[in-house]
């Protein structure tokens, strides 16, 4: 019985670090602030071009 006590009681830790550990994450890839993503143009759009 102490033995699934000492179990129960690792994983309920294990599940506090890893929600700890995806806040963290997350948090640190929000405060990133990198650029965002621009795909490039194919050469055969020329859906922008002859609007003048």
């Amino acid at each position: 019985m102490r033995v699934l006590y000492a179990v129960f009681l690792l994983s309920i830790v294990v599940l506090v670090w890893a929600v700890l550990a995806v806040r963290r994450h997350i948090r640190n890839h929000d405060t990133q602030g990198g650029e965002t993503l621009q795909l490039n143009q194919s050469k055969t759009d020329d859906s922008t071009q002859g609007l003048d």
